[in-house]
């Protein structure tokens, strides 16, 4: 996930309710916050991500439209960085994600499952023909309205593994990307919440996409990628 902090030559003043003062030292520019962009900033610069101050503006504004939100945090995170208010970096540490302690679960799917499952690859498939960034903003916002009603493991391996035996008959591509993302169509479809998760790995150098259920990955159980360790890039 991409971290957020306040430049090196930036230092704040002046914090009140109505919010906050920023000297550019090496410029000499003030910058004048509202309370709003205030909070923003001590989310990111205290290790939030761009999500965090999503959900935080979600709950303390709810009447307000999520996309609205989404949108008004971007234009002014970019405006942020652009300006060289906010450095963007990636964690220094991050815990590599073990594939093959990943849980999996084969179990005899039914037809109706079947069918709910080539639906929903139907539908991943159909998403990740849009920008990725709008897809990952839908998810976003799909996490937001379910927040607090997740999948269980076990549901979630069932969903990962019917997913992925309908994904070998499928006419087009459906790998890691579009199978994990039809496992998190089909929780949001049912009302619940599903972490889906992206990552990388080096030596050689390749990316992989997976869902998690407290921080537990869940893959097929005849994955190939269950082999390698992931270094989690993006959590939505």
């Amino acid at each position: 996930m991409l971290r957020f902090r306040l430049s090196p030559r930036m230092s704040r003043h002046s914090d009140s309710p109505h919010g906050a003062i920023l000297l550019d030292g090496a410029a000499d520019v003030l910058y004048a916050t509202n309370s709003t962009a205030a909070d923003l900033l001590t989310i990111w610069n205290s290790g939030g991500g761009f999500e965090d101050g999503v959900v935080a503006l979600t709950l303390r504004y709810p009447h307000v439209p999520v996309e609205r939100i989404r949108k008004d945090v971007s234009l002014l995170l970019d405006h942020l960085v652009r300006s060289g208010v906010l450095e963007v970096s990636l964690p220094e540490r991050t815990v590599g994600i073990p594939m093959v302690d990943a849980a999996p679960l084969e179990s005899k799917a039914t037809l109706p499952s079947k069918a709910v499952a080539i639906v929903c690859l139907t539908l991943a498939c159909a998403l990740l023909l849009l920008r990725f960034e709008r897809v990952c903003r839908m998810v976003g916002r799909a996490r937001i309205r379910q927040i607090g009603k997740p999948v269980t493991a076990e549901q979630a391996a069932r969903i990962v593994a019917t997913v992925h035996r309908v994904a070998r008959h499928y006419p087009g591509r459906a790998a890691c990307l579009e199978i994990s993302l039809a496992a998190v169509v089909w929780a949001a479809l049912s009302f619940r919440r599903l972490d889906w998760c992206l990552g990388v790995a080096v030596d050689p150098y390749r990316f992989h996409a997976w869902v998690e259920v407290d921080g537990k990955p869940i893959e097929p159980a005849d994955d190939t990628w269950t082999r390698a360790t992931y270094r989690k890039m993006m959590t939505l």
